[in-house]
């Protein structure tokens, strides 16, 4: 009989859903005069069997590109490698910033949460940092700050009660019907499955080429670990995007014209704050991803940050159309900077009167 799903179970203690997370140096920690600063990430913690953590870190509000304000986000992470390796969770989620002064003044927010498998559920402007950084207010004591996450699992689906895909592709099987060799290894593959998937290997084995007669074809310049990983994610055998094989997925993806996940890359790094900004614009760039490219540009928010992308390798690697609309982004920075440093003169000389 399978086993009930960990989300059944009910916390025995009221502390065992909550993370506690105490940030020291909170002014140094949450510097964002670096952008390729990543965010800080409490200690994980299991709760009703699934891993999760906070994410924090301090930013602009991304749908108000007029608001000037820092704010500190705060994000509920479901992590990659877990325990019950689900593929969503649902329930309540009550993130506290505590006052360490008076409790009665701490800064509680409320709301339901779904969280895909890697994916994380929270809020992007939960209190202006200044408000946060200020020892006149309360939340900063000792040099630190406190968030505290309670969390209430109500329903979940997970991997593990389910039969997960397993595709040996090294051994031939009534599923494959050619080889692919790769750096001297062969991968047993179906033909029509990758076909579905990619232009290229469609043109490959149903057009009128000569290797869609052979048994086994070679594919050049590809590294066979690589092509292996690609395999994973194409026969959705629960291969998940990270920092260290997003680059290289992107790249095969491009080469063997597979849209389907250049898409899925791209949401990964639009969701993704641990892969720095200019690498971001330098991927979007590369291999023609519009939407992460519109959102890297907005997230370039000073003028400052622009400067310094220009002296950057990654600069040099850019197109010219995305060059240009960095030039707009910054001409339409400048103009604001200017019109708010009118509006500051405005108001000293009223004060002097």
């Amino acid at each position: 009989m399978t086993e009930s799903p960990p989300a059944k179970k009910k916390c025995e203690d009221a502390d065992d859903n909550l993370i506690r997370f105490r940030i020291e140096n909170p002014l140094e920690q949450l510097d964002i005069s670096d952008p390729k600063r990543h965010s800080l990430r409490s200690p994980s913690k299991t709760i009703n069997g699934f891993n999760f953590n906070l994410k924090v870190r301090q930013a602009r509000d991304p749908k108000d590109e007029n608001d000037d304000l820092y704010y500190l986000k705060i994000f509920l992470i479901c992590n990659k490698y877990k325990e019950s390796n689900v593929w969503f969770v649902k329930g309540s989620l009550e993130m506290t910033l505590v006052n360490q002064e008076n409790a009665e003044d701490s800064i509680t927010e409320r709301t339901d949460f779904r969280i895909d498998a890697a994916g994380g559920y929270g809020f992007p402007t939960f209190e202006p940092i200044d408000s946060v950084l200020d020892p006149e207010i309360g939340f900063i004591k000792d040099n630190a700050i406190i968030i505290e996450a309670r969390i209430n699992i109500t329903s979940c689906s997970a991997n593990r009660f389910r039969a997960k895909i397993d595709v040996d592709f090294f051994t031939p099987s009534d599923l494959s019907d050619v080889v692919l060799v790769v750096q001297n290894k062969e991968f047993h593959v179906s033909k029509h499955w990758l076909a579905i998937q990619s232009s290229y290997f469609k043109g490959l084995f149903f057009r009128n080429f000569k290797e869609s007669k052979q048994a086994k074809i070679q594919l050049k310049q590809t590294s066979a670990v690589q092509f292996e990983t690609l395999l994973r994610f194409l026969y959705r055998m629960g291969e998940t995007f990270d920092v260290t094989n997003v680059g290289f997925i992107l790249k095969l993806a491009d080469k063997y014209d597979m849209k389907s996940i250049l898409d899925e890359a791209e949401t990964y790094l639009i969701d993704e704050h641990d892969v720095d900004l200019d690498s971001k614009l330098a991927l979007a760039d590369k291999y023609r991803l519009a939407t992460l490219i519109e959102q890297c540009i907005s997230e370039y928010t000073t003028c400052g940050m622009l400067e310094s992308l220009k002296k950057s390798g990654d600069y040099r690697g850019l197109s010219e159309e995305t060059k240009d609309y960095l030039f707009d982004r910054y001409i339409e920075l400048s103009k604001k900077k200017r019109a708010d440093d009118h509006c500051v003169e405005i108001e000293e000389d009223s004060d002097d009167e």
